[in-house]
């Protein structure tokens, strides 16, 4: 930081000299100085210089004198020194009254000073303060380079920070949660205790005002943002925050490059590395030595037992898909948020866009918890799509007990959506488990014959209703799921009661059997075959739903 009038006058040079006037500007910058030797100085000076003079020019001039300190104060003069006795008997009475309005320092220098010799002292210690500067940017730019040529990295960067500081650094994401973490010491600190939800939360919300009082620098290149360095302390004194900013900067412009050419590395090893899961969810690898192999090159680890789920947005146009597909992969908003709702810092979580939609790997808990996880997430992804009355269907499959076994799951999760697309009017999230009986369905070598079944059983309502352009397979299935219990089918469609019941009339009327029984359990089973069916009818057209 610039040394101050305060600063200069610890100079040895200004030992006999006192501070006459002006006291409310000793924090005011001395950048230069300069002595007066002619009436016209003032077009001479630049900003922040201490003026040396003996008012010579002015002796006889009251006009001048009148008008000299308001006039350093047009000039931005950091301060003014008067050596009297030689040409005026004693500094003015109205320029330190005016010294003391305007804040502006008025130094009486002693008989005996030097001005040439109180010059230069100034020069040299504003000389001396910005040579230290540059060697403290030096000295952080050094160091951390140093880390980053070893390929360190970002909790060596991390620690390393924290201890030229000396103080406590936190990395911190776009959204404000904590990427990494070191105290004082130098020493990691654990991220997601560092910062909380609520205190990420706090953070989003004063970020502006961080970012002004300098609590948050971003880091920064280009266009991109990568996050932000945060310093909830800075020093007392004004030089050392001035020194703190300094190395924060560099530290900004180099955590920047670390950030680009992860950035880089990771996006080529992901292309790779989607396509080694593409193949582990078509099944096409079967060699144990390869997928051991190509896992440790891509740095993968995956932890069992743990279902997959499929994401889908279901929109015609392809356009949209696309993009909402490459938010919910980049916004990290799956793999961001799943680690906080099971409370476990992983970072194994993997989404690759394959058969347009989106599969989750590495999601190590049951399907029931995952099913949860997606229904809360619900609100976010729709935020993605930038849309109204968007659809988007989550389906998840059994648990898989290797990686071997993530073809099959995958295939689950993805009949699960297709099911759920059938059956779900609206956004979804359904688990294989739920329904069960399609894992049976889905072996019948022979379509024809579940397209036999279900015309036998409830062929009339399929015609009824692509005759009549009615819905009652739709309430047919509310039925089913609601237990025949009309009041609860009301309350679910959201429909009147009497329309309920009136629909089911219309149903009985067709010679659908809805009281439980035998009939009735043949009647729930046609209706998951005609679902199944539906789901899949994209591939087989010949059966007319």
């Amino acid at each position: 930081m610039p040394a101050t009038i305060g600063d200069m006058l610890e100079l040895p040079s200004f030992a006999n000299a006192k501070i006459v006037a002006g006291r409310d500007g000793l924090h005011r910058v001395v950048d230069s100085a300069a002595l007066m030797e002619v009436p016209d100085i003032f077009s001479f000076l630049q900003p922040n210089t201490m003026l040396l003079t003996t008012l010579f020019p002015f002796v006889n001039n009251e006009s001048l004198l009148e008008e000299f300190i308001p006039r350093l104060l047009e000039c931005s003069t950091a301060g003014v020194c008067i050596k009297p006795h030689r040409y005026i008997d004693a500094i003015p009475r109205h320029m330190l009254e005016q010294a003391d309005e305007l804040g502006l320092p008025v130094i009486e220098l002693p008989p005996e000073a030097n001005l040439s010799t109180m010059a230069n002292d100034i020069l040299s210690r504003s000389l001396d303060e910005y040579i230290a500067q540059m060697q403290y940017r030096n000295n952080v730019h050094v160091s951390l380079t140093e880390l980053l040529l070893k390929e360190s990295g970002l909790d060596e960067l991390t620690e390393r920070l924290a201890k030229l500081l000396c103080r406590n650094v936190f990395i911190l994401g776009k959204d404000m949660s904590c990427v990494c973490a070191a105290n004082s010491d130098g020493l990691t600190l654990d991220p997601m205790q560092s910062i909380t939800d609520d205190k990420a939360e706090e953070l989003r919300h004063n970020k502006r005002l961080l970012l002004a009082d300098r609590h948050l620098y971003p880091i920064v290149a280009g266009k991109h943002r990568f996050g932000y360095i945060y310093t909830p302390s800075r020093p007392e004194r004004e030089r050392d925050c001035e020194n703190l900013d300094i190395a924060i900067e560099q530290a900004g412009m180099l955590f920047a490059s670390f950030f680009l050419k992860k950035e880089a590395v990771a996006k080529n090893q992901k292309n790779f590395r989607d396509v080694f899961i593409r193949d582990l969810l078509k099944g096409a690898l079967t060699s144990p030595f390869e997928i051991s192999n190509k896992m440790v090159a891509f740095s993968m680890q995956l932890d069992f037992p743990q279902p997959v789920a499929c994401i889908k947005l279901f929109d015609n146009s392809e356009t949209a898909r696309e993009k909402f597909y490459d938010l919910v992969i980049n916004s990290g908003i799956v793999d961001g948020k799943y680690p906080r709702f099971t409370n476990q810092h992983s970072k194994h979580i993997y989404l690759v866009y394959y058969d347009d939609l989106i599969t989750v790997v590495g999601c190590s808990c049951s399907p029931e918890k995952l099913e949860t996880f997606f229904l809360e997430l619900l609100p976010d992804l729709f935020e993605l799509t930038h849309a109204r009355n968007v659809k988007i269907g989550i389906g998840i499959s059994d648990q898989c007990a290797s990686v071997g076994d993530l073809s099959t799951a995958y295939r689950q999760a993805k009949t699960t959506l297709e099911t759920g697309a059938a059956l779900n009017k609206q956004s979804f999230v359904d688990t294989y488990a739920q329904r069960r009986l399609f894992s049976i369905i889905e072996h019948v070598d022979d379509r024809r014959i579940l397209e036999q079944f279900v015309m036998s059983k409830i062929g009339a309502v399929i015609d009824y209703d692509r005759e009549n352009g009615t819905d009652l397979m739709e309430t047919l299935g509310l039925l089913i799921d609601g237990e025949l219990n009309y009041k609860t089918v009301a309350e679910r469609s959201f429909v009147h009661y009497n329309t309920v019941r009136y629909r089911a009339t219309k149903i009985k009327q067709l010679g659908i059997p809805l009281t439980p029984g035998r009939d009735f359990a043949e009647v729930v089973v046609a209706h998951d075959c005609w679902i199944w069916l539906k789901a899949s009818e994209a591939q087989h057209e010949s059966f007319v739903l």
